[in-house]
C-alpha cells in the first residue's frame, strides 16, 4: 500500500511539469526599442526669494517701480526701475519698455531701451530691439540683437587724498646737566679743609661794689633877726 501511494504522488507530479513546459513560449518576444526623448523648452527659472513675478497671464501697463528683483513671464508696455537690482525676461514674455536695471537677462522678446550698470545678458531663445547701454554685454548663439550697443567701462575710484608732509620738529639745544644733588650725611670738604680757630677763655665779669648811701640833707630854718622893742 505504501508503495501505491508514492507512485500515484509521483505520477501526477510528472504530469504537472509536461503541462508547464508545454504552456511556456520557447523563446520570448524582443522588445521594441524605446524612442529618444524629445526635446523639451527650458522651463523658466523659478523666481527667487525677494522677487517681484509678472506671471503669464498678466498684461501690464504702466510704470513698474521695485526695491527687489523682477522676474516678467507676461507682457509688459510701459517702464521697469530697478536701478539696484536684476530684469528677468522670461522665454514666452513680451516686453516693450524701456528698463532701467543693475543687470538685464532676456530669455524671450524685448523692445525698447535698456540700462544696465552692470550686465546685459541675451539667451539663445532671447530676442532684443533697440538701443542699449551696459559695462558688460553677452550674447549667447541664436540670439538676435537688432539695434546699438554702448558698453563702457566703470569709472576707476579716485585716488584718496595724500597726507599732509609731517612738520619736522626743529632741534632744541640740549639742555645743561644738573649738578649730582649732595648726600645729607657726606660733610661738606670746605669746612673740613679751613683750619678750626682756638676759642679764647671767657673772662670773668668784674665785681660790682655797692654804691655808699648817700647824707640825707637837713632842712635849713631861715633865722630872722631880733630886733629890740
Amino acid at each position: 500500500m505504501w508503495g501505491r501511494k508514492e507512485d500515484q504522488s509521483n505520477g501526477a507530479e510528472t504530469l504537472a511539469s509536461a503541462s508547464q513546459a508545454s504552456a511556456r513560449p520557447s523563446e520570448a518576444p524582443p522588445r521594441p526599442a524605446a524612442a529618444p526623448p524629445k526635446p523639451t523648452a527650458p522651463a523658466p527659472a523659478p523666481p527667487r526669494a525677494g522677487t517681484s513675478r509678472i506671471g503669464q497671464s498678466i498684461n501690464f501697463e504702466g510704470e513698474i517701480h521695485s526695491e527687489e528683483d523682477v522676474l516678467v513671464d507676461g507682457s509688459v508696455d510701459g517702464s521697469i526701475s530697478v536701478p539696484k537690482h536684476s530684469v528677468v525676461i522670461g522665454s514666452e514674455s513680451k516686453v516693450r519698455a524701456t528698463i532701467e536695471a543693475h543687470s538685464v537677462l532676456i530669455r524671450g522678446q524685448v523692445e525698447g531701451k535698456i540700462n544696465a550698470s552692470e550686465k546685459v545678458e541675451i539667451s539663445k531663445t532671447g530676442r532684443f530691439k533697440g538701443d542699449l547701454i551696459t559695462r558688460r554685454l553677452e550674447i549667447h548663439d541664436g540670439a538676435v540683437f537688432v539695434g546699438s550697443s554702448a558698453v563702457h567701462q566703470a569709472k576707476p575710484a579716485a585716488p584718496a587724498p595724500a597726507p599732509p608732509p609731517e612738520k619736522k620738529a626743529e632741534p632744541k639745544p640740549p639742555a645743561a646737566p644738573a649738578p649730582p644733588p649732595r648726600a645729607a650725611s657726606q660733610p661738606d670738604k670746605r669746612a673740613e679743609a679751613a683750619p678750626k680757630r682756638p676759642v679764647p677763655p671767657a673772662r670773668p665779669a668784674p665785681a660790682v661794689k655797692p654804691a655808699p648811701p648817700k647824707p640825707v640833707p637837713t632842712p635849713t630854718i631861715p633865722q630872722r633877726p631880733l630886733t629890740k622893742p
